[in-house]
C-alpha cells in the first residue's frame, strides 16, 4: 500500500521566512501529499503567505497557544500514514521526503526515519547562506539511537519522517512544557518503535 505524507508547518509571526519554508516542501523529488500549515495567532503577513504557497497547502489559524497545542491542532487535521514536521525556518533539500521514505520503506517494522543536517545562517551584511553541520553528532556505529538520545538530543523533526501509527501509540506533544517539546517526543517515539538512521 502507498504511504502518503503530510507536512505540518507551525508557525507564529515569521512570514519572512515561511514562503522558502513551504517552497521547499512543495519542490520534493517525491512530492508530499498534503502541507498543513498552522498559523499560531500570527499578526504578520503568515496568512497572506501560507495561501500564496504552491503544493497542497491546507491553511488553519487559532489563537495564540505554543507549538505544542499547534502541533496537536495539526495533527488532528493530517491525513498522511507517514508525518514530516518541518518549522517555519526550516528549508528541506529537495531529496529529503524521498530518501526518508525511502528508509520507511525499507524497514517496515521502523517507525520513525532520521537523517542528518545540515544548520545554516546568513550573513547579515551579505546575505550570504552559511553552512555548517549538525553540531553535534554521535558515533552511531556504537549503541543505540535511544542511548544517543539520552545523551544528547541530535535528532531534530525536520530530519525526521514520523508513522502516524507511531505518533497515535505515544500520544500528544505535551502542552504543559515551555520548550524541548521535540526531545521529549523523540525519546518518547524511541522508547515505543525502531529508529531507522541514514
Amino acid at each position: 500500500m502507498s504511504q502518503t505524507i503530510t507536512a505540518i508547518v507551525p508557525t507564529y509571526n515569521r512570514a519572512v521566512y515561511l514562503a522558502e519554508a513551504l517552497a521547499a516542501i512543495a519542490g520534493q523529488t517525491r512530492p508530499v501529499d498534503e502541507i498543513i500549515v498552522w498559523d499560531d495567532g500570527s499578526s504578520d503577513a503568515t496568512e497572506t503567505v501560507a495561501r500564496a504557497a504552491a503544493g497542497p497547502v491546507r491553511y488553519f489559524k487559532s489563537a495564540n497557544g505554543g507549538k505544542s497545542r499547534a502541533l496537536n491542532a495539526a495533527m488532528a487535521e493530517a491525513t498522511g500514514s507517514l508525518i514530516w514536521i518541518c518549522d517555519d525556518d526550516d528549508i528541506a533539500l529537495p531529496h529529503a521526503a524521498e530518501t526518508l521514505g525511502a528508509l520507511l520503506g525499507a524497514h517496515p517494522e521502523a517507525g520513525v526515519a532520521g537523517a542528518s543536517y545540515r544548520r545554516f545562517q546568513s550573513d547579515p551584511e551579505s546575505g550570504t547562506r552559511i553552512e555548517q553541520g549538525p553540531g553535534y553528532w554521535p558515533d552511531l556505529s556504537q549503541g543505540s539511537v535511544l542511548r544517543h538520545l539520552l545523551e544528547d538530543i541530535f535528532l531534530f523533526q525536520n530530519a525526521t519522517l514520523v508513522r502516524r501509527s507511531a505518533y497515535d501509540a505515544v500520544g500528544a506533544f505535551r502542552e504543559d512544557l515551555p520548550r524541548s517539546i521535540d526531545y521529549d517526543m523523540i525519546i518518547r517515539l524511541a522508547l515505543h518503535t525502531t529508529v531507522v538512521m541514514l
